[in-house]
């Protein structure tokens, strides 16, 4: 053990220091390697040994990219050692570059001189698994025949394992089975086992095995689909269930499989035309029924879903997730928390339920108790990576090491997604945001966007968008907007502008107010297009083709939308609703064509601010949002038309600013309510303490009360968004 005397690195030799500082990084105090090295000479921090520990420990934060550079550098200049080679090849790994790992350990044990054999023949082995190819495959299957690794456990049989499936070597699997439970459930097993271990590759190629060798079944096809799902593979997943539908038809699990993965793959309306089929054969089964509600809130008919729910026996369990996911979409916390704990006994506490009451716990701002079943899912499955996750959303910079650790570990393995890296990259982004580390939190942010977009169908088209900016502006040009009028029935609200401006804070605010109900970011607006526009006819010609019979009729069924958040017309107490669906800039014009009552807030924010925010968010689905000059380019062409909405309309639109709401919340909330026509009410200024379910990126700064350390937030990361800048002073946006 380091004498502790020997701490003050500045007085220690250079290998002391070297030894202080890389035990640190073995322990898990990676960030305090970093911190410590910055405190020291250049002189030593230059050192190629030093370089090396920096790298070290970059990559033991997650940020494997800022490594690997220091390390190739490294090579470059002839430095090379045993530490620097079986940590580069790792990081490889860790970026899926498992063929750059496997061929700098094979240059490396090339060499006669190598001190610790049986640690690099391990991470070779392991890089070949990675590579995933058959001749990789057959590569380890020889290593492990010459090679004695001297670890107890049962590893290495499981790297025999993998390496015999990615090969194909199906005789020496079945021999091995052969005298136990039989051959085909045998198989089954292992592929279970692979699942188990998170090697989802190897069970894939075991799973498509049996089907080929066995045939192919519906279980076999949806269990195919599944994983390939939960690989990230969703087309890939969608092709096994059509072929399977080709196959075998309109059987209840297959509807249901294929219905399930439209809705996991934001395919909505897709999901509605397969839940039809369903409902048309098995609509009286409750599980069936219960599928069909998740499909109608997808879809945002919550007015249907609650009819259902009227008709439902409050004892039947099978509808509770159901019940879950209606009730915290209409916001009523309470409800939700009560049938998702029902999950949780009827599931016996599995760890998974406890997950996911923690985390609805969280949406609803009951921090304590989302830590509180964290601790028990953790009691009970000590090591869960998305316990590790909850902790880190809720602890921030208090967060204990061993979860920092169980998040990198889980980052660094080979075989995950790359949705669940895109995740896990996310969740150590945060937390060092939340440290103040945000050099490394820039690295990871982007480690996570880079992760993301190669999950998409092709590259955000700013071309397209522009045109259909464009397409509006012509469709609302010559429209004769009415003027405001007054109505005792509901009124619409609709909060817009780019995502991350300040829309969710916006609502919560207003939604204290008691003639006033938020109602979330809701599709319907974009939807009441979809109603009445025809196959091939352009906006243009919607528009014109409008009757005041027409318009009323899609008023009257945009209204009856808004029953499950409080009652519409029939609640006199409560008949403002919500929309805070920020891209509803894009339809102001259609807004006031349908509700000349309307009222319009534009949550205005610096656009670095915005840029930043969305950069850093992790939307997942939103596929302008990876990329900061696309991110850029939607802020400027959000800007163009806001402004012509601004000089059609004027003070028909408030114009919140963010830096107001946050400077001046009581002034500027009593502005917002005048806009509406209510009076201030003091429950406004308490909208960290709203009942509500937040299900967007804000959902921890607005449980918070309001501060405006955010305003300036864009000056850390400054060096990662200064094309975005570049295109705003362009643009000549403020």
């Amino acid at each position: 053990m380091i004498d502790s005397k020997l701490t003050q690195l500045e007085h220690l030799t250079d290998p002391q220091c070297y030894a202080v500082l890389k035990s640190k990084v073995m322990s898990g105090r990676a960030l305090e390697v970093l911190e410590d090295l910055a405190t020291q000479a250049q002189e030593r921090r230059e050192r190629p040994e030093f370089l090396h520990l920096e790298a070290y420990a970059r990559a033991h934060s997650g940020a494997f990219r800022q490594g690997v550079t220091i390390w190739e550098k490294l090579l470059e200049q002839d430095y090379w050692s045993e530490d620097v080679v079986r940590e580069l090849a790792r990081a490889y790994t860790a970026l899926d570059r498992a063929i750059d790992a496997a061929e700098i350990l094979d240059e490396w044990l090339a060499d006669g001189d190598v001190v610790d054999r049986k640690s690099c023949e391990k991470e070779r082995i392991a890089a070949l698994l990675n590579v995933a190819s058959p001749e990789a495959a057959e590569r380890v299957l020889m290593l492990l025949d010459e090679i004695v690794v001297a670890e107890g456990g049962s590893d290495p049989e499981m790297r025999r394992l993998r390496a015999r499936v990615i090969a194909g070597r199906w005789d020496e699997l079945d021999s091995n089975l052969a005298d136990g439970e039989g051959i085909e459930d045998g198989l089954l097993r292992l592929a279970l086992l692979l699942c188990q271990r998170e090697y989802l590759s190897e069970a894939l190629l075991l799973y498509v095995h049996q089907r080929d060798r066995y045939g192919n079944s519906v279980e076999r096809a949806i269990t195919i689909a599944k994983l390939q799902m939960r690989m990230g593979l969703d087309d890939s997943a969608m092709d096994t269930l059509a072929e399977a539908y080709e196959n075998y038809g309109d059987t209840e699990d297959l509807l249901i499989a294929i219905t399930k993965t439209c809705l996991a793959d934001r395919l909505f309306r897709l999901a509605a035309a397969w839940g039809t089929k369903l409902e048309e054969q098995y609509g009286e089964l409750p599980h069936v029924r219960a599928l069909l509600g998740e499909v109608m809130i997808a879809l945002g008919d919550l007015s249907g879903v609650q009819e259902f729910m009227q008709q439902v026996d409050p004892d039947d369990e099978t509808m509770d997730e159901l019940r879950v996911a209606y009730f915290s979409r209409i916001n009523q916390p309470a409800q939700a928390l009560d049938y998702q704990a029902r999950v949780v006994e009827k599931n016996n506490r599995a760890p998974a339920a406890l997950i996911a009451q923690a985390r609805l716990a969280g949406e609803a701002g009951l921090k304590a108790d989302a830590i509180e079943l964290a601790w028990e899912a953790d009691e009970r499955l000590p090591g869960a990576v998305g316990v590790s996750a909850i902790f880190a959303a809720h602890q921030g910079k208090d967060l204990e090491r061993k979860h920092v650790l169980n998040l990198h570990k889980a980052i660094s393995q080979g075989g995950k997604s790359g949705r669940q890296k895109a995740w896990l990259s996310h969740c150590l982004a945060e937390y060092y945001h939340s440290v103040g580390n945000y050099e490394l939190a820039a690295e990871l942010y982007d480690q996570c966007n880079r992760l993301s977009e190669q999950l998409v169908e092709g590259r955000y088209d700013k071309t397209r968008h522009r045109a259909w900016l464009d397409e509006i502006i012509a469709a609302f040009d010559t429209v004769e907007f009415s003027v405001p009028t007054t109505t005792n029935g509901p009124v619409p609200v609709f909060i817009v502008g780019v995502p991350r401006s300040g829309t969710t804070l916006t609502e919560q605010i207003l939604a204290r107010h008691p003639q006033i109900a938020g109602m979330g970011e809701c599709p319907h607006i974009n939807q009441s297009l979809g109603w009445v526009m025809k196959p091939g006819e352009s906006l243009d010609q919607l528009v014109s083709s409008l009757d005041n019979g027409a318009l009323e009729k899609l008023r009257r069924r945009f209204l009856s939308l808004f029953r499950p958040f409080g009652g519409a017309a029939e609640n006199p107490h409560q008949h403002f609703y919500v929309d805070k669906m920020p891209d509803n800039y894009q339809f102001i014009g259609w807004i006031y064509l349908l509700f000349p009552e309307a009222k319009v807030i534009y949550a205005k924010r610096d656009p670095r601010e915005i840029a930043l925010s969305c950069w850093r968010a992790n939307f997942g689905a939103i596929e302008w949002a990876f990329n900061i000059e696309d991110i850029a380019d939607r802020i400027v062409q959000h800007h163009t038309i806001m402004r012509y909405w601004m000089d059609r309309l004027g003070d028909r639109i408030y114009v919140s600013e963010y830096k107001e709401l946050v400077n001046q919340p009581k002034a500027h909330t009593a502005s917002m309510l005048k806009f509406l026509g209510l009076e201030m009410h003091d429950a406004c200024l308490d909208h960290a303490a709203a009942p509500t379910i937040v299900r967007t990126a804000s959902v921890h700064q607005v449980r918070k009360p309001i501060y405006t350390d955010s305003l300036k937030g864009w000056q850390k990361y400054e060096s990662s968004i200064r094309p975005a800048i570049s295109m705003f002073l362009d643009a000549g946006i403020q």
